[in-house]
């Protein structure tokens, strides 16, 4: 009885067995169907759809784009045309209706960006950067508007942006930023924006002016010398560097810079005035041709026989014949150790004698001194 059980047992697991073989690969080959027939109606859809701007009917296929990639692994040029689709009909509808951070995210997701898709991007830009701009947000403004030069009217607000820096960075004394951003604004007529180019320069320059730095404050006081009191300043900044020049003895600069110079400036109890006199006669000087004689004497230690003689000093005497000269010389060689110093109205000497005085020292060093 046991064994009629089983021999019926393996009959039947093996008519099981042939239907499975038969049943397993139609069900696979209709799942395939299916599935291809899906594939294919669903890229029918997107393309007639999307051909007639139904971009409602395209968009619907956003989730299912995972499942295509899938089927269409061996068809990627039908994918990625299917892909392009699907996500630029989403960021239509996304954009028109003003979602133009997720707009721009779909679009950014395109893998074969054409001419359309560039440009939609740059659409999208263009609004999120105004809405940025709107709420005076012109740091994020920027980064969305500045690539977008020369398109629309962000040239507009680009002005609108640059003019706003200038003024923050003038109102918190970065003169130098502020004038970096003024550059960067393309219409010149752009509200008041001469005025505030002549107020950067002014303030820069008299910052310049205060921390001593004439030189770069009449460069800029240069620009704005209609601008309040900086002639003022302009005048006193060049007479500080006249008087620098004066002191210097480079009399023949100071004097052409106090030429220019209202004789009515006056810096640091000096009127210009004044002090042009004191050149015209320095001039009439200088321009004249004199001669320079005499003898000077000086102290020098030179002996260095012994410790003792090296210690006192020797009164040496040099005799000075200069002739036919405009002006005294800074420097004036004596003879091979001598030197003639001028600076500042004082004369100086230079003595320098040569000597091969090392073994002297030497014999110093090795032999008993008394003090």
């Amino acid at each position: 009885m046991k064994k009629n059980n089983t021999l019926k047992n393996m009959i039947l697991n093996k008519r099981f067995q042939l239907i499975a073989l038969i049943i397993i690969p139609v069900i696979i080959i209709s799942a395939y169907l299916l599935i291809q027939k899906y594939i294919n109606k669903s890229v029918n859809n997107i393309n007639e759809s999307f051909q007639q701007n139904q971009y409602d009917n395209v968009q619907k296929y956003n989730t299912k784009l995972g499942l295509l990639k899938i089927c269409l692994k061996n068809e990627k040029d039908i994918y990625q045309n299917i892909e392009y689709k699907v996500k630029y009909s989403s960021a239509i509808l996304m954009f028109n209706n003003g979602f133009y951070d997720s707009a721009l995210e779909e679009l950014q997701q395109i893998q074969s960006k054409d001419e359309t898709i560039i440009n939609k991007i740059d659409d999208c830009n263009y609004k999120i950067g105004k809405q940025y701009l709107e709420n005076e947000n012109y740091e994020k403004a920027l980064l969305y508007l500045e690539p977008l030069t020369n398109k629309y009217d962000t040239n507009d607000l680009l002005d609108t942006i640059y003019y706003n820096y200038t003024l923050n960075y003038l109102e918190n004394k970065n003169y130098i930023a502020a004038l970096q951003e003024i550059q960067k604004i393309k219409n010149k007529e752009y509200n008041d924006l001469k005025n505030i180019k002549k107020q950067i320069h002014y303030e820069l320059g008299k910052d310049y002016f205060l921390k001593g730095n004439y030189s770069e404050a009449i460069i800029e006081l240069t620009s704005c010398k209609d601008y309040q009191d900086s002639n003022s300043y302009y005048n006193i900044a060049y007479m500080a560097k006249a008087e620098e020049l004066f002191k210097n003895d480079k009399y023949y600069e100071a004097k052409n810079i106090y030429d220019i110079i209202p004789e009515e400036t006056e810096y640091k109890g000096i009127k210009a005035g004044d002090r042009k006199k004191s050149l015209n006669n320095i001039s009439d000087i200088l321009e004249s041709i004199f001669n320079l004689e005499g003898i000077v004497y000086f102290s020098a230690f030179n002996d260095f026989s012994s410790l003792q003689e090296y210690c006192n000093s020797t009164i040496i005497s040099k005799r000075i014949d200069i002739k036919n000269i405009k002006k005294i010389p800074t420097t004036f060689s004596i003879d091979e150790n001598t030197k003639l110093l001028y600076s500042k109205g004082i004369f100086s000497i230079k003595y320098s004698k040569k000597d091969n005085y090392s073994t002297s020292f030497y014999n110093l060093y090795n032999s008993s001194v008394t003090y």
